[in-house]
């Protein structure tokens, strides 16, 4: 299996994603201060890269936060340059057709345009200020539709991250900020109760961040510091239940095979997968090192 990643002037990644069709999508940048010049290609598990298109150097210049849509056909990322190729303060979603090799801007309205989330139903949701203040909406990918609200944020809390499960009917998972406690926790919302108020779901003195819901949607993963420093756990979703550590090393950003049964995630220089057992308990029954970062 390969993956589609982007490339800088060196191998860096940062940010990656596994479709149903089994391949992973990631960026890195040109070098660590400016991520101008990235373009994508696919990797594969022993890290061999594959350039898909030379011309995104320098036609997009610095995006990031890819997502492969379910089909693995479109990527959603986000996009912060300004006319010129330099960093913009505006950011805005665009839809990369990997058949056509085409580009399409997604949104227009605001200057906050960022963390582009494919829904079941075709949709992207993002986070945007279109609105004048954050609130999390949604549109068709192919802009057949207009952009529909579907969550305010609360002003009390800072949304930084958010999940999207695949399947319908199942809450969005929250990453927020508590800025009197210091740390972030994971909070969920069902986008289809109007007003609906924001559920805790990992609360607890720790940092919760990355999470990443499974391709069935009973299981969640995400990356703790509740070590001393940041390691991947899974618990059930979305009753909860303990918190299961399936990393021994530093480690964040977690994703789930197209199985469910492989969780791959990145420590601080190269990507590990995890096969696991879900059941009563998650058990760990295998590792494999893949490329380096």
């Amino acid at each position: 299996t390969s993956v589609p990643v982007t490339l800088g002037q060196e191998l860096g990644f940062d940010d990656f994603q596994v479709s149903r069709a089994g391949v992973l999508i990631h960026r890195s940048g040109a070098n660590r201060g400016s991520l101008l010049g990235e373009t994508l290609a696919w990797v594969d598990r022993a890290g061999e890269v594959d350039v898909i298109d030379e011309r995104l150097a320098a036609d997009i210049g610095d995006f990031d936060d890819l997502r492969l849509s379910p089909d693995g056909r479109y990527i959603a990322y986000e996009l912060q340059r300004g006319a010129d190729g330099s960093a913009s303060s505006s950011q805005r979603i665009q839809i990369y057709d990997l058949e056509q090799g085409t580009n399409v801007q997604l949104t227009f309205e605001g200057r906050l345009n960022t963390r582009p989330r494919w829904m079941a139903d075709g949709r992207v949701a993002y986070i945007s200020d279109e609105g004048g203040e954050p609130a999390i909406y949604a549109q068709p990918f192919d802009r057949s539709g207009a952009s529909q609200l579907l969550a305010a944020l609360p002003d009390s809390l800072r949304v930084i991250d958010f999940e999207v499960p695949r399947q319908q009917g199942l809450p969005f998972v929250l990453v927020v900020e508590h800025p009197a406690l210091g740390h972030s926790g994971l909070v969920l919302l069902d986008p289809n109760e109007p007003d609906a108020e924001l559920r805790p779901f990992v609360d607890t003195p720790f940092s919760e961040i990355n999470p990443a819901v499974s391709p069935d949607g009973r299981w969640i993963a995400y990356a703790s510091d509740e070590s001393d420093r940041f390691e991947v756990y899974v618990r059930a979703f979305p009753d909860g239940g303990r918190p299961w550590p399936i990393s021994d090393e530093e480690s964040r950003k977690p994703v789930w095979s197209p199985n469910g049964r492989e969780v791959i995630y990145l420590t601080d220089d190269r990507f590990v997968a995890r096969a696991l057992t879900l059941g009563d308990e998650v058990r760990v029954t295998g590792r494999e090192d893949l490329f380096e970062n």
